[in-house]
Parts: C-alpha cells; sequence; structure tokens
C-alpha cells in the first residue's frame, strides 16, 4: 500500500490546508519546508492519530475498520456504494463547498481527514481505481482492531436468569419423530417438532447429511443403529455433522427474510464465522442477545455479507415488502442472524445454555453449555441420559410416551399408531385400524406391537387392548362404521353383545350384522367394542 508521503505528495496546497486544519496541526508547520512532507511526519504519531480516530463520527469510524478488516483497500466504485459518493471538484469549487468541514458522505468525510486516499492499483494484473489506508494508517487500525477484539464481551457477571434452559440432546428425540413419521409416510409438514420448536426442514436436511435419509427417504439399517446408539454418541455425531455441513443453510432460521437473485451463499464458511464470534466466550457468564449482537456490530459485523456486499445483496421482508439495502440494515439481517442462530442450532445441538429475564417472557440470555469445550473440540460427549422403562396405555387405545423411552421403541410404537399432539414431553399416540392397516402394509406385524405393550407398557394393563390386537390378528376389521350411520359387524354374536350393553338402545337393528346407528352415539359405540375387546374403524366421509 502506498505510505502517506505518497498518498499526499501532490495534494495542491488547499488540500494540504484542509489535512492540516483536520488534524489540529496548522501552527506547528514551517512555511519554508514542504507542508506534505511535514504532515505525512506528523501524522505517523500514534498518540495523535488515535485521538482523532476517536473523535470520528460513529459511522466514519466503522467504515475505517471494516476497510481494514479487507486488507487496507477496495475498489472505489464498491466504497462509494456502501459509503458515499467522493464528488469531484477542482480548488475553486473546494473552497465554496468546503467538503472537509461539510462532507456529503462518510467517503467524503475520511478522504478530506486523510485517513483514506484514491489511485489506481494493480488487481489482477490490471490498474483499477481504489480507496486505500496509507501503510501507515493500515497498521494503526489493525492494532486498533486487536485491541477492539480484546476488549471485555459484556456479560453479566453473578446474574441470575428467571429461568434457564440447558442445553440437552433433545434434538434426538425429534430426530426420532421425524425418522418414524416420514418412514410412516406422512409429509414433512404433517410433522411438528416442539419443545423446542425446530424447523422440519432444517432437521431433515441434518439427517440426510448424517446418511439417515436418503434422497429424503428413511435408510431402515442405518436408523436402526442411530436409534440404538447410546444417546451421548448419537449426539455427538449430529453436531459435529452440523458443524462441517454444507447443506444446512442458517439464513433459512429468517423465515420472514427472502435471500433473492442468483446469491450463493457458503453455508460452512458462515457457519464457521458465527461459531469463531462465540468461541471465544468465557465460560460461566451470561451475556444478553442484544447486547452481544450490538457488540459484534462494532468489532466484526461482515460475518454474512463483506463490506462490498451491503448494497449488492437482494434481501426483501416478507411481510413489510421492503428491501434491506445497506449495513443500515445490519441489525434487520446480521444481527437477527446472530441471534436465531444462538437460539437456533446452538442451542439445538449443545453448545449454549438459554436463560429468560422474567418467568414467563422468551429467551433474552446465553450462556456457554457444560458441553461447549468437547462439541467444539470435536470430542465425543460422555453422559448417562435420564432414561424411563415404560409407557402408559389406556382402554381407549390411547398411548402417553415420554421423553426418555428408548428411540428405538418409540420409533416402533409411532409406526403402529395414529399420532396426537405432544404435550409438556409426552408423545400421544392412539392405536386404530387404518394405522394399523398401513403398518400392515409397511411390512410391520401386529405381533410386534403386542410384543411391545405386554414388555413395556405399566402395568396394570388395560384387558381389552391385547384382546382387540389379538382379535385383529385372527380377524383384522371386525367392525366399520359408514354413511349412512351404519354399524356393520362381522358376526351376529358381536352385534348380540352390543346390543346388551348400555349403549344397545342406540341402535336398531337392520339383520344379523348390521344396524342403524342414533345420530351422535357413534363414539360411545366405538368405546364400547373397545372395551368389548374389538377395534373398530369409522368412515363417515361424505
Amino acid at each position: 500500500m502506498p505510505t502517506l508521503i505518497e498518498s499526499i505528495i501532490d495534494y495542491e496546497p488547499d488540500q494540504l490546508d484542509m489535512l492540516a486544519e483536520q488534524w489540529g496541526i496548522q501552527q506547528e508547520l514551517d512555511p519554508a519546508k514542504s507542508a506534505a512532507r511535514q504532515i505525512a511526519a506528523r501524522l505517523q504519531d500514534r498518540e495523535l492519530f488515535d485521538e482523532v480516530l476517536q473523535a470520528l463520527p460513529d459511522k466514519a469510524y466503522q467504515a475505517l475498520l471494516r476497510l481494514a478488516r479487507s486488507g487496507g483497500r477496495q475498489p472505489l466504485d464498491q466504497f462509494q456504494r456502501v459509503f458515499g459518493e467522493l464528488r469531484e471538484m477542482g480548488a475553486a469549487r473546494r473552497e465554496k463547498v468546503r467538503p472537509d468541514r461539510n462532507p456529503g458522505s462518510i467517503t467524503e468525510k475520511l478522504y478530506y481527514s486523510g485517513f483514506i486516499a484514491r489511485a489506481f492499483l494493480r488487481e489482477g494484473g490490471q490498474p483499477q481505481e481504489f480507496i486505500y489506508l496509507p501503510e501507515e494508517f493500515q497498521q494503526f487500525m489493525s492494532a486498533e482492531i486487536e485491541r477492539l477484539e480484546s476488549d471485555n464481551i459484556p456479560a453479566l457477571p453473578n446474574y441470575t436468569p428467571a429461568r434457564v434452559y440447558t442445553a440437552s440432546d433433545i434434538i434426538l428425540e425429534h430426530a426420532c419423530t421425524l425418522l418414524a413419521g416420514l418412514r410412516k409416510g406422512l409429509a414433512p409438514e404433517q410433522i411438528a417438532l416442539v419443545n423446542p420448536q425446530v424447523p422440519v426442514d432444517f432437521l431433515q436436511t441434518l439427517l440426510s447429511e448424517a446418511g439417515l435419509l436418503n434422497g429424503g427417504k428413511p435408510d431402515p439399517e442405518r436408523i436402526g443403529a442411530f436409534l440404538e446408539a447410546p444417546h451421548a454418541r448419537s449426539f455427538s455425531t449430529l453436531n459435529q455433522v452440523w458443524q462441517h455441513s454444507t447443506a444446512v443453510n442458517e439464513t433459512k432460521l429468517l423465515q420472514h427474510l427472502a435471500f433473492e437473485g442468483t446469491l450463493k451463499i457458503n453455508t460452512l464458511q458462515l457457519r464457521q464465522r458465527l461459531l469463531a464470534l462465540f468461541a471465544p466466550l468465557p465460560a460461566g457468564q451470561w451475556f444478553d442477545l442484544d447486547e452481544f449482537s450490538g457488540w459484534i456490530k462494532q468489532r466484526q459485523p461482515d460475518f454474512l455479507r463483506s463490506a462490498g456486499d451491503y448494497d449488492s445483496w437482494i434481501i426483501q421482508h416478507k411481510e413489510k415488502g421492503f428491501y434491506l439495502k445497506g449495513f443500515e440494515h445490519w441489525d434487520e439481517v446480521e444481527g437477527e442472524l446472530l441471534k436465531a442462530a444462538l437460539t437456533g442450532p446452538f442451542f439445538w445441538l449443545g453448545l449454549v445454555d438459554l436463560g429468560t429475564r422474567s418467568k414467563s417472557g422468551k429467551a433474552q440470555l446465553f450462556r456457554r453449555s457444560a458441553w461447549t469445550e468437547a462439541l467444539l473440540e470435536g470430542q465425543t460427549l460422555e453422559y448417562a441420559p435420564a432414561e424411563v422403562d415404560s409407557f402408559a396405555l389406556n382402554k381407549d387405545g390411547g398411548l402417553l410416551v415420554e421423553r426418555g423411552f428408548p428411540l428405538s421403541l418409540r420409533y416402533q410404537l409411532a409406526r403402529f399408531c395414529d399420532w396426537g399432539l405432544e404435550k409438556k414431553g409426552k408423545y400421544s399416540y392412539r392405536i386404530s385400524p387404518p394405522a394399523l392397516q398401513e403398518a400392515l402394509r409397511q411390512g410391520l406385524q401386529v405381533n410386534q406391537l403386542i410384543v411391545l405393550i405386554n414388555k413395556h407398557a405399566r402395568k396394570p394393563l388395560p384387558p381389552n387392548i391385547p384382546q382387540a390386537l389379538e382379535r385383529w390378528k385372527q380377524h383384522e376389521l371386525e367392525a366399520v362404521f359408514e354413511q349412512p350411520v351404519l354399524l356393520r359387524v362381522r358376526s351376529a354374536v358381536i352385534l348380540d353383545q352390543l346390543l346388551a350393553t348400555r349403549s344397545g338402545n342406540t341402535l336398531t337393528r337392520l339383520n344379523d350384522t348390521t344396524a342403524v346407528v342414533k345420530s351422535g352415539s357413534v363414539q360411545a359405540l366405538k368405546e364400547a367394542l373397545l372395551d368389548m375387546g374389538i377395534l373398530a374403524d369409522v368412515r363417515l366421509e361424505v
């Protein structure tokens, strides 16, 4: 890079006067000597440089930092797109306009203060006009960058959040849910991953990278090994796959933003930069997400877009419709991405604990987890997860399976049943004829479900459920509700028994195996049949 004297040696007298005024050294210059050489020598004083640097407006200061981080130079047109135009003017116009006192842009402020210069420099063998930092100033700014990066990160010493969400391996439960759903034939949009909420497409991509999905379809052998392996090993594997993935794209976490055009984001490089921002944080201290984001904005803002890209990337706010162009929208793009990554993948994959400032508030705080160091070093974790060895089975065919139940067993149960909503860490399933028929079509056997129930359902078992499954083995579907509301059963004996129950008065028998059902009585009759050990299907669609 050209030196200070090389940068200003050809300046006109009025430009040199402007520099001397900006640096407050007019009275120090000897009229009998070269003004350019005197100014260049004086501006090499580090204390004077720091004094004038700290007096700059924040936007001008940030522009210098970003130029220094770019190696001290950028093409003139690229720099001007971000920081404004450097107007062409001669001595007469400069005297009239006084751009040193009334700059029209950040670029002019820095140029007429002498912090930056312009010149044709070689780039790829061809001369190109650049804005650059003189060699001495680049050295000063490199030291400034080191000082900033060594500053204390804004921690919250001795702070106790109202609520703490400790890093865990819950993403393994989500993986089990997603894999079982896809194996069962559910569409991704039919599968919900909650508490914590994880986007299905994120986990689907991660599982594909881990080799558990092939073309979007589950690989049974690999899934079996993954779900049966110790939790610590499977979880560590997912973390390492994520850290090195080229397919997982964290910008998709910002679902309210659309990254348009032919833009290709280097997702691995982005994640490595995010990890590099996080890695130096001291252990045991809480950090405020907003304060940390502001600290990164001041010191290392270009982890997604580089200085020349803030105007060239096409990013639209989907809800509001406008485009987020320029560094002034950093908080809405990089700031939101940083916070989404910390509260998303960094938390889901064990690197951070999250905290809230109030009992009902959302996560506003984070800290390194107990697993951070090992995971960042690529080690396999060692821990013993809490285990649950049984599930609840109700007489209506409903199952409640708690988190901690063996993943491989829940995967099997889920494939035999209809799915309900997950609540408070419990997965809700229900045995039904359609679910059993689908399981049979996929090669499963009802006897497998009977074994699971006998071995792992909490005792005492409701006797009607094993009885219903044993009858299903022999006869499959024995009772169907259809439109018009008719009940058809396999044998007259079944209808005789049903008519003898308390719900029998809601039936009008048509023949040995068919009866008309009174309006609103289907559910009660289904329960009565299940009490008899018979699973009934309902086909009332118009």
